[in-house]
C-alpha cells in the first residue's frame, strides 16, 4: 500500500555532519542552574555578574560583587531577590540599573542566588562618576556608572530562557510558583 514503492531500493547512508558552530547550550532549567552553580565559583569580589530574575519586566539583571559565593547561616528574611533561607548559596552584590548600555550602581545591596547566574566576569567600562541628584540637599554621594559593551549584552541575552513559565522557573529552587 505504499505511494513510494519506487523507493524501496534507495541507496542511503548515515552520515555525521560536523557543525561550523557551536551547537546551542541545553535550555533545560537544571542545565542553566548547573551553569549557574558552576559560573559561581569562579566570582569574587569586584566581579561583575548578570543573573535571571523572575520578572516580566526585567529579566535580568546586572550587579557588582561584593563577595565570593556563600553559605548563608541566617536570619531567614524575604528580600526583592526572593526568599532566603539558612543554607542557601549566594553571592552579596550591588545592583546596577540603567537602560540601553550604560548602568549605574545604585544603593541596593541584593543577594543572588547561584542558580540563577547566568553570565559572569564580562567587562563593562567605568564612565566618568556623577554626584546624587540630590547635592543641594546635602547628599554627596557618588554613583559609579558603567558601559556595557555590546558582546557582553549579547552574550547577556543569549544567555538568558526565553520560553520558561513561571513554575519552571522556581523548580530548580524547590519553592512553589
Amino acid at each position: 500500500m505504499c505511494s513510494n514503492i519506487t523507493m524501496v531500493d534507495y541507496p542511503s547512508r548515515i552520515v555525521e555532519l560536523k557543525p561550523l558552530t557551536a551547537p546551542a547550550r541545553s535550555l533545560t532549567r537544571s542545565h542553566l542552574s548547573e551553569e549557574g552553580i558552576s559560573m559561581s565559583n569562579t566570582v569574587v569580589p569586584g566581579d561583575f555578574v548578570c543573573c535571571e530574575i523572575d520578572a516580566q519586566q526585567e529579566p535580568w539583571m546586572i550587579g557588582r560583587a561584593e563577595t565570593g559565593v556563600i553559605t548563608y547561616d541566617g536570619p531567614n528574611k524575604q528580600t526583592w531577590m526572593g526568599r532566603i533561607t539558612v543554607g542557601d548559596r549566594i553571592i552579596w552584590a550591588i545592583k546596577l540599573e540603567g537602560s540601553g548600555m550604560v548602568f549605574g550602581e545604585t544603593e541596593k545591596r541584593v543577594p543572588i542566588f547561584i542558580e540563577d547566574i547566568r553570565v559572569v566576569k564580562f567587562h563593562m567600562k567605568q564612565l566618568q562618576t556623577r554626584t546624587s541628584r540630590r547635592q543641594g540637599r546635602g547628599d554627596t554621594r557618588v554613583f559609579a556608572r558603567y558601559e556595557l559593551g555590546s558582546k557582553a549584552k549579547a552574550d547577556i541575552l543569549g544567555a538568558m530562557p526565553v520560553d520558561l513559565d513561571r513554575a519552571t522557573r522556581h523548580a530548580s529552587r524547590g519553592v512553589p510558583g
